[in-house]
């Protein structure tokens, strides 16, 4: 139907409403009679970036910019109605993987009309995103906080929603520490601008019940541990970015607690 006013109908679809980072999406655009303010028209593929973020006045607020990522232009000049329109848009193959609230990815459909609102239509799209393009994320060493010797040997450093990560931590006091328990968790961090982080360590798995840590005294903890079945991907998007951790901590009653972190990537495809 015409938009706003528009004479113009406009319409568009995905020939496959998920797609693999990397490949590229056929979108096809119906575009009607055009009105007297139509100066272009184009097919566009891209992504809402949502991240919070400082604003001039020191208050936190959300944004959600849209970046897109490849473009195609419509014929217009002649006057004529375009019709049915066909374009093979690229997903850049280090594009991030969609996060649901984060990252939406949409092919969009979009008639700009001069000093007037534009007629557009929008399909969302799925985009799974393979390992390859974060693989040197899961090869970084591990970081260790903390009066603890920490050894974290894992299964696998790359994993998938649902996965399982098996393995061993091994932990040494340095000096004598009253623990409350030693446990693994995954911990999801996403960095937005402005130095803010937006964290989530809810799974976790206890290996060892309170009780002294002695000085030297190793302590040898097997562990399995299940990433959630809708943990959203690691990411590197226009705005910010997100990465998983698994870590090994020692929980110490009032004090810091000492911990190993190696990072994961989470994928998708």
């Amino acid at each position: 139907m015409g938009l706003f006013g528009s004479k113009t109908d406009v319409g568009v679809r995905v020939d496959a409403a998920q797609v693999i980072a990397g490949a590229s999406v056929r979108v096809t655009a119906t575009v009607g009679e055009l009105d007297k303010k139509v100066q272009g028209a184009r097919i566009e593929l891209g992504y809402k970036n949502t991240y919070d973020a400082t604003d001039s006045e020191g208050d936190w607020v959300s944004l959600s910019p849209e970046v897109i990522v490849a473009t195609q232009q419509i014929p217009v000049a002649d006057g004529q109605p375009p019709g049915e329109v066909v374009a093979e848009l690229q997903v850049p193959a280090d594009a991030p993987g969609s996060a649901p609230g984060v990252i939406e990815w949409f092919a969009r459909a979009t008639v700009d009309r001069r000093r007037a609102p534009d007629a557009a239509a929008k399909q969302p799209v799925t985009v799974l995103a393979p390992v390859d393009a974060l693989r040197t994320w899961s090869e970084s060493p591990p970081a260790v906080d903390g009066n603890c010797t920490f050894a974290l040997d894992a299964s696998t450093r790359t994993v998938q929603p649902g996965d399982r990560i098996t393995g061993t931590l091994k932990v040494t006091a340095q000096d004598e520490i009253s623990a409350r328990g030693v446990r693994v968790q995954l911990e999801r961090r996403r960095y937005d601008p402005d130095r803010n982080v937006d964290a989530d360590d809810k799974t976790r798995v206890e290996l060892y019940s309170a009780g002294e840590l002695r000085p030297g005294e190793e302590h040898v903890l097997p562990f399995e541990i299940a990433l959630p079945s809708d943990a959203p991907p690691s990411f590197q998007a226009q705005h910010n970015h997100q990465r998983w951790y698994l870590q090994g901590v020692v929980d110490v009653k009032r004090s810091s607690d000492p911990n190993v972190s190696l990072e994961i990537v989470v994928h998708t495809a």
